[in-house]
């Protein structure tokens, strides 16, 4: 289970952003980090109604909020400039002298699978947990119950099981660290 605004129906701001072209609404808990992180970032804090259910902020506030934008509301209509939204930064991963780069779970997906904070690009072998996993394309290049890694839509490096939990098999939860080793290119 992922939960994104345990917050909800607290003192925490409630937010719509336009950033990089697009629109996003949700609580001011962090999960709007990658797109405050832009430099055109606009912020406003959206009014929350007495009315709003107190555990249903996606329907009651952001669900209408979203609405508007879609259908042509400037950002500024819908509420107040928020000028200190909670930023958080993922940890970076880490280039070492013998070209390994060095990182982390950065989160565990409902799938099971780790999510890296890796960007990588070419063949090589991710080392977690004391094991040495290959770096495939596909699930379908491994057999069922394999463990591997893979790029994912989101272009981060995730640590799997086909048909399998990595998080279970691995024990895997935020922080635990990985490393990429590249292949030498020839």
């Amino acid at each position: 289970m992922v939960v994104v605004d345990p917050g909800v129906g607290s003192h925490r701001a409630a937010l719509a952003v336009h950033s990089d072209g697009r629109f996003l609404v949700g609580p001011d808990n962090g999960v709007l980090s990658p797109a405050l992180f832009a430099l055109d970032a606009q912020v406003v804090m959206l009014p929350v109604s007495p009315q709003a259910a107190p555990t249903f902020h996606g329907r009651d506030v952001f669900a209408p909020a979203a609405a508007r934008l879609a259908t042509g509301t400037a950002l500024h209509e819908l509420g107040d400039p928020w000028h200190a939204p909670e930023r958080r930064r993922t940890p970076e991963a880490q280039r070492q002298a013998d070209g390994t780069i060095a990182g982390e779970i950065i989160t565990v997906d409902r799938f099971g699978n780790g999510i890296t904070n890796l960007f990588v690009r070419g063949a090589g072998v991710v080392h977690v947990a004391g094991e040495q996993l290959p770096v495939q394309r596909t699930y379908a290049e491994v057999p069922s119950g394999a463990p591997l890694a893979l790029v994912g839509s989101n272009g981060l490096l995730e640590v799997a099981v086909r048909d399998g939990r990595a998080a279970e098999r691995f024990a895997l939860a935020r922080g635990v660290p990985v490393q990429f080793v590249p292949f030498p290119r020839s």
